[in-house]
């Protein structure tokens, strides 16, 4: 089946599950069968449990998942956000905290976002 047949299965509308996308005809949220698949559901064991499902309604789930990342870019954070460290040559400068590094005779900077 081709996308766009596939992806007519998801219906996005403000009135039902506050505009999240679901399987078309009902209240099961793309996201909620993506959740089942990530803990380990089968196709086969959620459409025994939601008989109006079809194989390709799971996979138009999928599909949409991988089409809303297709243009996202992802880049791995070097520092964790809360606690980020600057090295800085000299240990003057504005009112901040400043710590001794232990790894080197450098003073490092400690900003907390």
């Amino acid at each position: 089946m081709k996308d766009d047949q596939l992806l007519k299965r998801i219906t996005i509308d403000p009135k039902v599950m506050v505009g999240k996308p679901v399987i078309q005809g009902t209240r099961l949220t793309v996201e909620y069968i993506l959740n089942l698949l990530a803990h380990g559901a089968t196709t086969e064991e959620i459409i025994g449990e939601y008989k109006a499902l079809t194989p390709e309604d799971i996979q138009a789930c999928i599909l949409l998942a991988r089409k809303s990342l297709e243009d996202t870019t992802f880049m791995p954070l070097a520092m964790e956000m809360a606690q980020m460290r600057f090295r800085v040559d000299e240990c003057t400068g504005p009112a901040v905290a400043l710590s001794k590094s232990s790894i080197s005779s450098g003073c490092i900077m400690a900003i907390s976002i």
